[in-house]
Order: C-alpha cells, then structure tokens, then sequence
C-alpha cells in the first residue's frame, strides 16, 4: 500500500511525543433502542458525538435485537474513514446501505473522506455494504477531498458497491484486499485507480474516474483484477495505464468487448505481466508508439477470451517479452507484437484487420518482431485473389519454430474470398530457415480446388500452393519431407467474426 509506511511514521512519532493526532473513533449504536438510521445524530453513536473531519467511524453493531437498519448520512459533513465490520452479523439479509436519504423524501448529500494516506474504506467479516441514492429524486455524492490516495480494503468475505453513489473529488483510490470493489455508476474522481489486491468490477470505462484530462496514471493494476461486466465500452485516450511488478489481470466477461485507446506503460522500474483473462475481448486501438503506445515491458498472457490487435498498433517492446496465449485463447488482429512470442497447443490466431474492434474486408498482416513458436496452435487465414491473403510476418532476423511433425493442414482454417484462384499464396514470413518440420496432413482441398501446404524458397516461408498437385518427389522437396499425407478436406469455416 502506498500508505501503511506513512501512517505508521505518524503513529510511531506521536506515541513517542507523549500524544497521537486528535483523531477520534464513533462507534454506531442506533440510539437507545438501536433502530434509529441518521448518521449524523449524536446519539446514535456511543461516543455522543456527531461525526466530523477527525473522526473514524465504525459499524458493526447496534444497540437492541435486530439488524442495524439501511443507513442515512442526514447532513454534509467531512470525515477520516468507515470501517464495516459484520463480524457480529447485525448487518441484515441484504447487507448493509447508505443512503441520503429515506425513500419518501429527496435530498442532496455529500460525505467527504478529508485524510490521505489512511485507509478509508475497510469491510470485513462479511460486511456487504452499498453505497446508493435510495431514489431518483435525492443524491449521494462521495467526495475523495484529499490529494494522493485513500485506501478501501475489502476481505475475502466482503463487497462494497457504489450502485448510485457516485465518487468524485481530487483524490484516489487504491483498492486493498482479496475482496470485490464494484463502481456501478460514472464517477469523476481525478486521483487516479490502484488496484494492488483482489477485484475492482465495473460495467462501464466511465466507472474508472475522470478523462477530462490526461492522466498517465489514470489505472494502475499491480496483482489485482479489473473485472469488466458491460456490454461494449471504451477506456478513452486520456486515461493510461500502468501495470505494477506484481502484474495485473484484465478480466473481460462473455459477450463483452473492452477497448482500451489509451497508453499502456509498466511503472517505472517495474516489469509486471499483463493478463487477460474471462471469454470476452479486451480491444488494443491507440495506434502510437513508444511510451506513449502499448509500452509495457513484461509481456502480455492471453489465457482466456481474445486479445485483438487493432491495425496499426504495436503491442510491448522489442527489449520486453511477447505475447504468450494459452489453448483456447485467441489472439486475433493485424497489429505488431513485439518481443519473442509463444503459442501453446491449442491456442487461436484469427488474422484480419480491424479498426475500433470493427473488422474490415482488407487482407490482414500480423507481424512479430521476435521469435515465434507456434506449436499445435490453429491459425484462420482468409485468401483473395491469387497471392493475396492474410499473413503472419516475422521481422528480419526473428525465427519461426513449428514444432517436430506437429504443424499441418489441419492447423489452419482457411476461407477462400471473392478471387481465390490457382497460385501461391504466403501465410507465414522470414528471413531465418524455419525450424521444425511439418507434420503428415500436407493436402487437401478447398473451394474445388486441390491444395498443399509446404515450405517455400530456401525454408524461410510456409506457403499455399493452390492447383494441381505436383508429383510426389518434387512435392517432397518442397515440404523438406519424404512422404506427403492423407486428403484433407478443407472446407469453408463458419464466419469466425462479426
């Protein structure tokens, strides 16, 4: 946490001058009969005090039998922080909410949190607390008054969500605890997101704070997640991104595409992994490069859904690691991908070219300007007209490994578009002879015609020959192989984008 040093500096110097900061601690009570909700009452809190700028409040029980009732703040005021603690089960079925006012009545309210670098925000014990404006006429305002970053700590058995409560305010947040965050509504705070432990949950980018202005920091995942939920939404250019040593995991649910168009860096001296996660698409689109690109050394792991390269954008460093995708992941494109790259059994590569996530009728390349090791991994390439087709491109130098007797006609899902005819078409590019060989399916068919997969001049290509089939010795140079195999029918694959 970039605030448990400070805090305790401070402690550590008032107790050896003999005093602690004039800090106070307001246990809820509810009054005599424990089922009053104004938080701003002086006697619904044990201490006989209302709340104020110096004061840590607390709720975890009440007074009387019952649960402690949905809570309302009932004025504006300023405080250091809240800790819910549901240890003593009194918060109800629900959880526990707060609100600004009662469902009969409207009102604006706002509660500021004044201290940075504490924690202001904690949950535990099954504490399920939600911040709300219990109706559309009344509001409830989080204010983040400080500058730096407030900690909200949440355990493993606890959530806090800002359903209608919206945050805002110069400060910002850094999320603590293997529990789940959930920012349910837009929020404008200016401070900045950290996410260095468990789940930050949103359903819209607008959720993550301000984009009024360039903010290099804007979300820092450094061993948390970001769990995406919504439909499609984009993280606007003046929002960066930063990923911590600790790396950070980007989880994007089923059905939902995530764009991200703004800089992607690792913090300063810090070479974390970036990680995809959940079956949905996390969308790369800001085409810069260099730092003001998708810049992060650490390399990026697809382990589940599809990471899509928009054209024109370039992903990590040359000095940095690749990108790794898992089986069943997909990496899906035109863009650059940087550094050496490795493929597992299993894993996807979708060639095409896309711009803003949206996929165009253009032939696609897919470049990486490191190694390559492509294994059992299946590939779709569309083919036009003759020699035209989808194309993965290794720079100068880069080599392409493809495993021993693995790689074949049954790795590649091939569409035949407007124009395919008889020819050579190039699916894969290099300078170096490749290394490996091919595996036993090298012909087949597609769109009526007879096909073969083998190597090209000098080994540093992987071609398509489309016609007739040439004689067996010479198919056998070709291929750098003594046999070719058994007929494979290639058909025209189900439309793999939309």
């Amino acid at each position: 946490m970039k605030y448990s040093h400070l805090t305790a500096a401070v402690l550590v110097t008032g107790l050896s001058c003999g005093f602690l900061n004039a800090q106070t601690t307001l246990n809820w009570s509810g009054g005599s009969g424990g089922g009053n909700a104004n938080m701003s009452g002086t006697g619904n809190w044990t201490e006989g005090i209302s709340p104020g700028a110096d004061t840590d409040l607390v709720i975890a029980t009440r007074n009387g039998s019952g649960t402690i009732p949905t809570l309302l703040t009932g004025a504006d005021y300023t405080i250091r922080s809240i800790s819910f603690d549901n240890a003593a089960g009194r918060y109800g079925p629900d959880g526990l909410r707060i609100g600004p006012t009662t469902a009969s009545s409207a009102s604006t309210r706002t509660l500021t949190f004044g201290t940075a670098d504490i924690t202001i925000i904690s949950a535990t014990n099954e504490a399920t607390v939600t911040f709300w404006r219990y109706n559309t006429s009344s509001t409830l305002t989080i204010n983040l008054g400080y500058t730096g970053y407030g900690g909200i700590n949440i355990d493993s058995t606890s959530s806090v969500t800002f359903s209608t409560a919206s945050i805002t305010g110069t400060g910002g947040i850094e999320k603590t605890g293997t529990g789940t965050l959930v920012l349910g509504t837009t929020n404008t705070f200016t401070g900045g997101l950290t996410i260095s432990e468990g789940v930050v949950s949103i359903d819209n980018a607008a959720n993550l704070g301000s984009t009024a202005s360039v903010n290099t920091n804007g979300v820092i995942i450094n061993g948390g997640t970001l769990q995406v939920t919504g439909g499609t939404t984009a993280s606007f250019a003046n929002r960066g991104w930063r990923v911590g040593a600790q790396g950070g995991t980007l989880e994007v649910a089923e059905d939902v595409t995530f764009r991200i168009l703004g800089s992607m860096r690792n913090v300063s001296g810090e070479d974390g992994v970036l990680v995809k996660t959940g079956a949905g698409t996390l969308s790369l689109e800001n085409t810069s490069t260099g730092t003001s690109g998708y810049a992060h050394t650490g390399g990026t792991v697809v382990s589940a859904g599809t990471l899509l390269l928009n054209a024109g954008v370039t992903l990590g460093r040359d000095e940095g690691a690749g990108v790794t995708v898992a089986s069943g992941a997909t990496l899906a494109g035109s863009g650059t991908v940087a550094g050496d790259s490795v493929l597992a059994d299993g894993a996807i590569v979708d060639i095409g070219t896309y711009s803003a996530g949206v996929l165009s009728d253009a032939i696609g390349t897919l470049a990486f300007t490191g190694n390559l090791s492509v294994g059992d991994a299946s590939f779709f390439f569309d083919l036009a007209t003759t020699g035209a087709s989808d194309l993965v491109q290794l720079a100068a130098g880069a080599v392409l490994d493809i495993g021993s007797g693995v790689f074949d006609l049954d790795n590649l899902q091939l569409t035949a578009l407007a124009g395919f005819d008889d020819g050579i078409y190039t699916l894969f590019s290099t300078s170096e002879t490749i290394v490996g060989t091919l595996g036993d399916t090298l012909t087949g068919t597609l769109d009526g015609r007879d096909v073969v997969l083998a190597l090209g001049s000098n080994g540093t290509s992987l071609v398509l020959r489309v016609g007739a089939i040439p004689e067996p010795a010479t198919f056998a140079a070709l291929a750098g192989l003594a046999l070719f195999g058994l007929a494979f029918f290639l058909r025209r694959h189900p439309a793999r984008r939309s």
